[in-house]
């Protein structure tokens, strides 16, 4: 069994995976991050539960690469809290994206995590994204499916 602090990294690198593999659309690495009925409660944005319907959501959302603002999400203030094979973290981020004349600050809030150790790997049980201030993140409509 690993240790609180060996746990507490393989956490931080999943937090760190969701912000590059979404920024990089990797779409079946971002949906990987959740148990097999996972939930992304993204604000006002949607709520899809499952792998198969984040990785849908997170295709949906975002523009194809080339064909709109490039964005990147920096998170920081990590909290862990480490209880056996569950756990539970909140971590604030803010998210820059490119304008037609500079980079600006697009949104920033936080994360608050249910997370679970899933056949040995620490994946996201339920992640809910809050929204404390956000301009137009260009971002295309959500269409559940």
């Amino acid at each position: 069994m690993a240790s609180t602090l060996e746990d507490k990294d393989k956490i931080h690198d999943l937090l760190s995976s969701f912000c590059d593999n979404m920024d990089l659309q990797r779409f079946d690495e971002f949906a990987a991050l959740f148990t097999e009925d996972g939930v992304f409660y993204a604000d006002d944005v949607g709520q899809p539960k499952g792998r198969a319907a984040i990785r849908a959501f997170a295709e949906g959302i975002l523009p194809v690469e080339g064909e709109g603002p490039k964005r990147k999400h920096i998170m920081t203030n990590v909290f862990v809290n480490v209880d056996g094979d569950t756990a539970r973290s909140n971590s604030t981020f803010i998210m820059v994206r490119e304008s037609a004349s500079e980079i600006v600050i697009a949104a920033a809030g936080r994360y608050e995590d249910e997370l679970a150790r899933d056949n040995g790997v620490w994946r996201f049980k339920t992640r809910r994204l809050i929204i404390d201030f956000r301009m137009d993140l260009g971002l295309k409509a959500y269409q559940a499916g």
